[in-house]
């Protein structure tokens, strides 16, 4: 049961983690306990072998093309989504205009260009005089269609 307790303590040592006063009473039950001295001295080992394994040396000059090429695949997503951004920027303009563009041409097919002068009576006896006066359904139905006709 004590062992264990020790166990988290050589663990604690090996990473340099371990305050002083736990690191006495650590070494007085390494002195009397083999088993805790083995530990202690299999994790010492492993730590030093890790600590080899990664103690190469590196090529700074292969570290910043990594880093360079990061950066530049950053740079070409930044662009093409600013691109996209623009280009939906620009279609919503395009689609602005040609929404205004409609209305604005429904509106001027809507307003009636002799009622807007004031034509609307002279139209209506232009079309009256050069009727064909000889039917008279024609005559009648220029009548019931006829807004602003005066005999």
């Amino acid at each position: 049961m004590k062992c264990q307790k020790y166990r988290k303590l050589i663990s604690l040592y090996v990473d340099d983690e371990l305050s002083s006063v736990h690191e006495n009473e650590l070494f007085e039950h390494i002195g009397t306990c083999p088993s805790c001295k083995t530990a202690l001295k299999n994790e010492s080992m492993l730590k030093s072998y890790i600590k080899d394994s990664y103690s190469g040396t590196y090529n700074v000059d292969f570290s910043c093309s990594i880093m360079a090429k990061i950066e530049n695949k950053n740079n070409k997503k930044k662009s093409a989504f600013k691109a996209v951004q623009r280009s939906r920027v620009v279609a919503g303009a395009a689609v602005v205009i040609v929404f205004s563009s409609i209305v604005t041409l429904s509106a001027l097919s809507r307003t009636d260009y002799f009622a807007k002068n004031d034509n609307s009576d002279n139209l209506e006896k232009f079309v009256y005089e050069h009727m064909d006066k000889s039917s008279p359904e024609q005559q009648r139905s220029f009548e019931l269609t006829s807004v602003n006709f005066h005999k």
